[in-house]
């Protein structure tokens, strides 16, 4: 953990607006102090592994893709199977 007594007012101001922003405690406090500059924090993030499309995305945030896939195709082959039926009671919804 970083020391925040060594910071003045505004440096700890600008160090809570970057911990609320999700900034790392250590990067956060090297950006204020002057210890890690802009530069190198922007070619650190770059160099972080990134996502080449949506499902990777969605994958790297901890959501289950393939789950997301099965539950959706269930409910195109339900509304499918429906497609004729006028009136619905809440025990379709559960089958």
């Amino acid at each position: 953990m970083a020391d925040l007594s060594t910071l003045n007012p505004n440096q700890k101001e600008v160090y809570n607006t970057y911990i609320a922003n999700d900034i790392p405690e250590t990067d956060a406090f090297g950006l204020v102090t002057g210890t890690l500059s802009q530069d190198d924090y922007f070619n650190k993030l770059d160099s972080q592994i990134k996502p080449k499309d949506q499902e990777e995305a969605l994958m790297m945030d901890g959501y289950d893709v393939n789950l997301m896939k099965s539950t959706a195709d269930k409910i195109k082959q339900k509304v499918k199977a429906n497609e004729g039926v006028t009136e619905y009671s809440p025990e379709d919804a559960l089958v």
